[in-house]
């Protein structure tokens, strides 16, 4: 046996998974299984089910609904990995794949459904997806003396030859694990265990007591050299001694001036160093319960009594005994509902908003959003599939390494060709001082903030002691001095996150997040406030953009695009609009490009320290425990950095706007042209797309065609003109989303009122455990939870949107009534607006007036012209329809 322990892998036919999950948990926890195998799950795609220190992965039936499927439920401390799914109409196959010390052994949950004519050749296309070495369990449907069933059927030969074609073993009992309920058949052996390249000697199998189903399950015994197994090690927990650690890191820390970029790099190591051997020091080990689900003990005595019973049922077949089983059943599954019940009431009596329950109440709300997902093999570039963890981080860290990278296909300007730009004189960079660090990392650092590579993340900041501080302040200084950024702070650790609605089999489908040092973050936070000012000063950012600067929002920029609309329509002219797309945007900017213009605007030791900083950064992926190898960054602003935002304004700063109306946020555009008929407002913006298009050519920019929009906005009735894109039509409209706004073509916004009423209807679907009639949490957490989660997916943009007629406006105020109703589970006769009185709610149409006033009087005082000039009426008043002037001020 060498190091290892039993590797125990049960499997059992649910019948049906989530009515069970109580039961299970209990199952789970009372035998201690590594891995349970599931049959007929009746889960669909979208289905969610969560145990606590299990990881699940299940496959479902081909037709997506509710019937079928297999599941295999594995704890988390085992290495694993997800493979693909086998489903067809004969057989729905969920496979993971264990890494043990003797190697990695697949093993797969099975459901075959009945009245299925299965032949030989479809158990071998089967059992040759599953490799050389697997232990396949689950329920068959087939039956054969050679697994101890009563008779032989047809199904069970064929299976029996495929087994002798690829040499496979059998694992079963022989004791009956399918028990029907219709007393006119007979029970027989149909779940049992197939396995290859695994001897027999390895693997005993038991059947053991029955769960909540039909069926019996099967424990299958394997032993093996040894499971490797996931070790969590945080760096510190809630027993930290922290004031330990700060007497500690005072008593070790040396001042010393620092001479050299390489002194620097070597100051900066030790003393990350010295805090992370600290903080381990100050922090005691703490238990990771595994379980979070306790069981009664009158449940547990029921379950005990209905094993007990059915195990009589078993032996006896009489009919009293069957009579005695089901009256446990039900009062069994009276008393887990029960249970369910009072333990959701007193969860949701618990929950609160405020530090002392660690806010439970928030913590509840972030459950629903995050759904984990698993991620299931990733396809390489030669069509072969990346299973392991380690494999998969190198697909994604190649597939990276070609986003990281300027657009190869666009030659660019040659800068050496170009004129040099006027260099500005050096400028002294003021240095940071103790105490404003110190108020920075008390007041700005967020605590919760993911950590890079030296996992210090904000907690541990807060915690440093006044040496520590002074130690940064010194190298913090001498980078800003010498316009020198570390090496060891150019390292990005990238983990990925599967995007919604895309196929997960692909690279490309997921969304890499950056965590960088919470450390260099922190100097980038006070240069920004040396490097803004220069900005100001010198107009650097334009007018028209929006995007990552104070007091700028996206309405103000739908503003803007709604108000030149809306004066054309008054003026009986046409709006054609493009809304462009920029493909991988902050990615591919163009370092060279950027330096050279940067050289214009900023002092020359000003360019040095962000020449610095962009360049030979580095990236490795982590996927699970594992770790790509480092890559070098081409091209792009570092993701999730504070600089990163500002640098891609300054490389689009010189856009052209020669159009009517040029508005950007951040890497959205959207340019628009009038004219008195589509003909004339057509020519104005292709010219204007061109202008577009030969900047995006010299700065090596690439556009998304399919991505983008084209839109006419008029009353009148018109045949389509296209835009061209290098001789391709741009896709058209008649309605854009810009900034989150659905804009139609005659500004009636019934399009976005009903997508924010579905958006509305979904959330609330997904929130009705805590906001619903029968739900106890209180009144005052439901309003909470009502005004931080539901209604802010209307009041976006409410100001602009407000404009529509009654009858569209009604859709929203009829939701806030059902919710406010359901609620404080009004009675019929109640008034809705007794309700919004009682719970003090404004109504919708209340809740814009005010909203759109106190907009009003912020544009009125912008720091922006082009804002501002959104505060004057409409010159022409021909039509008779609501301004979003109208809504604050009155018509």
């Amino acid at each position: 046996m060498g190091r290892s322990k039993m590797l125990k892998i049960i499997t059992w036919n649910v019948d049906g998974i989530l009515e069970k999950r109580m039961v299970v948990t209990d199952f789970l926890k009372e035998t201690d299984a590594d891995i349970l195998l599931v049959s007929e799950t009746h889960l669909k795609f979208d289905s969610f089910l969560k145990i606590p220190g299990y990881a699940i992965y299940h496959t479902t039936h081909p037709a997506g609904t509710a019937r079928g499927g297999a599941a295999v439920i594995i704890k988390l401390k085992i290495q694993h990995y997800l493979d693909m799914p086998y489903k067809n109409s004969k057989f729905q196959v969920a496979s993971i794949t264990v890494k043990t010390y003797m190697g990695d052994i697949r093993v797969a949950s099975l459901y075959s459904p009945p009245n299925n004519r299965i032949k030989k050749d479809d158990y071998i296309s089967l059992f040759e997806t599953l490799g050389p070495r697997f232990i396949i369990g689950g329920d068959f449907n087939a039956k054969h003396k050679l697994w101890g069933s009563r008779k032989t059927l047809t199904k069970g030969k064929e299976l029996e030859k495929a087994s002798i074609d690829l040499k496979l073993n059998f694992h079963s009992q022989g004791y009956p694990t399918s028990w029907p309920k219709d007393r006119r058949k007979k029970p027989d052996v149909i779940d049992f265990f197939v396995s290859k390249g695994i001897s027999i000697n390895c693997c005993d199998t038991y059947a053991i007591g029955d769960l909540s189903s039909d069926h019996i399950p099967v424990l299958l015994m394997l032993s093996s050299s040894g499971l490797l197994r996931i070790k969590n090690s945080p760096l510190f927990n809630e027993k930290t001694d922290w004031k330990q650690f700060r007497d500690k890191l005072n008593s070790i820390i040396t001042e010393n001036a620092i001479l050299s970029n390489e002194q620097c790099e070597n100051e900066i190591q030790l003393l990350a160093l010295q805090i992370q051997n600290i903080v381990k020091s100050c922090t005691p080990p703490t238990k990771t319960m595994l379980y979070s689900l306790k069981i009664p003990k009158d449940v547990r005595e029921l379950i005990r009594q209905r094993r007990k019973a059915r195990a009589t049922w078993h032996s006896t077949r009489y009919p009293g005994d069957k009579t005695i089983l089901n009256k446990i059943n039900k009062k069994l599954n009276s008393l887990l509902w029960n249970y369910k019940h009072e333990s959701t009431k007193k969860f949701l009596k618990g929950l609160n908003n405020k530090p002392g329950t660690d806010y439970s109440l928030w913590k509840a709300i972030r459950y629903l959003k995050n759904t984990p997902v698993h991620c299931p093999p990733i396809r390489k570039k030669n069509g072969d599939w990346a299973k392991t963890e380690i494999e998969k981080a190198e697909v994604f860290s190649e597939h990276l390494a070609s986003v990281f990278a300027p657009n190869e296909d666009i030659p660019g300007l040659n800068l050496e060709q170009l004129e040099k730009p006027r260099e500005i004189a050096k400028e002294k960079i003021a240095p940071i001082t103790h105490d404003e660090l110190f108020k920075e990392i008390k007041y700005k650092v967020k605590r919760r903030k993911a950590p890079g590579r030296d996992q210090i993340g904000g907690e541990i900041l807060k915690h440093l002691p006044g040496n520590a501080i002074t130690k940064l302040c010194s190298i913090f200084n001498y980078m800003l001095e010498k316009s020198y950024f570390p090496k060891v702070w150019k390292e990005a650790e990238i983990i990925l996150i599967p995007k919604t609605g895309k196929d997960h089999n692909e690279p490309s489908s997921h969304r890499p997040i950056s965590l960088l040092s919470v450390i260099s973050k922190l100097w980038e936070r006070l240069y920004l406030k040396r490097l803004k000012p220069i900005l100001l000063e010198n107009n650097a950012i334009p007018n028209h953009q929006f995007g990552f600067r104070e007091r700028h929002s996206t309405t103000q920029q739908v503003h803007r695009v709604i108000d030149l609309i809306e004066k054309t329509l008054e003026e009986k002219g046409v709006t054609a609009a493009i809304f462009l797309d920029i493909q991988m945007a902050f990615d591919r900017v163009w370092h060279q490009g950027l330096i050279f213009k940067l050289k214009s605007i900023l002092p020359t030791n000003h360019c040095d320290l962000i020449n610095s900083y962009l360049s030979n950064r580095q990236f490795r992926v982590r996927y699970g425990s594992a770790y790509s190898e480092f890559k070098t960054i081409l091209a792009g602003v570092p993701q999730g950095s504070v600089l990163g935002p500002i640098l891609y304004l300054l490389f689009t700063r010189d856009v052209p706007e020669s159009g009517k109306l040029l508005g950007t946020f951040a890497d959205d555009i959207a340019a628009l042209e009038t004219g008195r008929d589509l003909p004339e407002a057509t020519v104005k913006l292709q010219n204007t797309v061109d202008e577009v298009v030969n900047w995006t050519k010299d700065w090596r920019v690439a556009l998304s065609n399919p991505k983008s929009v084209h839109t006419i906005f008029t009353n009148k009735k018109i045949n389509y003109i296209p835009i061209l894109i290098e001789n391709k039509p741009v896709p058209y409209s008649d309605t854009a989303k810009y900034l989150g706004v659905t804009i139609d073509r005659k500004l009636i916004w019934k399009q976005h009122i009903k997508n924010k009423r579905e958006q509305l209807n979904a959330k609330y679907r997904q929130m009705y455990w805590l906001l619903g009639r029968n739900s106890a949490l209180s009144i005052a957490n439901k309003v909470l939870l009502y005004k931080q989660v539901l209604r802010p997916v209307w009041t976006y943009a409410c100001e602009l949107w407000g404009c529509t007629k009654p009858s569209n406006r009604y859709l929203i105020e009829s939701f806030q009534a059902k919710v406010l109703r359901s609620m404080v589970d009004a009675p019929w006769f109640t008034t809705n607006q007794s309700i919004r009185e009682e719970l003090e709610i404004e109504s919708v149409s209340d809740y814009i007036k005010n909203a759109s006033y106190k907009y009003y009087n912020k544009l009125e005082i912008h720091s922006n012209p082009l804002a501002r000039e959104l505060t004057t009426d409409v010159p022409v008043r021909r039509l008779k329809r609501t301004k979003p002037r109208d809504l604050a001020f009155g018509v």
